[in-house]
């Protein structure tokens, strides 16, 4: 299946959850990462989060467990749409008034270097391949950057085979509501 018809039909995959189902998976999964990232010892690190559109599971209630634990969250702003992305340090009183390129809201903190970067998906397989919008913006940055990669998603959204180009840089991990797939050890 082509590219572009894959995403239309992951993304009304992850639209037709009910709201009941959709609050019962985000819950799951946000405790999944959770775990992960305490038992990869990740917590106390930088972690980029990311502001959820389209449906995304949104990821930043965990910035309370990173902060406590003593980490620093972050964000990505786009400010080139054929550039790595940026991430800017997010405190937890950063009311998220400015937009990059994309009408995103982002940090406005100082840029940060983050060691692990939580990245949304529409799909993914259990080799760690991701297929996103299709911009390539996380493919750019992941490949200058040694940051653990850990993709988010529901469960409904894998697929056996992704199509994959050169350009695609595998995640190491990624975490649904079912489970946590291990791809890269």
């Amino acid at each position: 299946m082509p590219k572009q018809d894959l995403r239309q039909s992951l993304l009304a995959a992850r639209q037709g959850l009910s709201p009941a189902q959709r609050e019962f998976a985000e819950h799951t999964l946000l405790l999944n990462l959770v775990q992960l990232l305490e038992a990869q010892g990740l917590l106390t690190k930088t972690i980029a989060l990311y502001i959820p559109m389209r449906g995304e599971v949104d990821v930043t209630p965990v910035s309370f467990a990173i902060r406590e634990a003593g980490g620093r969250a972050c964000l990505p702003r786009t400010e080139n749409k054929n550039a790595p992305l940026v991430f800017n340090l997010w405190a937890a009183d950063d009311m998220l008034t400015e937009k990059d390129v994309w009408g995103i809201p982002v940090a406005t903190g100082p840029a940060v270097t983050p060691d692990v970067v939580l990245t949304p998906l529409l799909g993914f397989d259990r080799t760690g391949h991701r297929l996103g919008y299709g911009a390539g913006n996380y493919d750019r940055t992941f490949a200058s950057s040694a940051a653990k990669r850990i993709g988010i998603g529901f469960a409904c959204q894998e697929v056996s085979t992704l199509p994959a180009e050169a350009h695609d840089i595998k995640l190491h991990a990624v975490v649904t509501e079912r489970e946590v797939v291990m791809c890269i050890l």
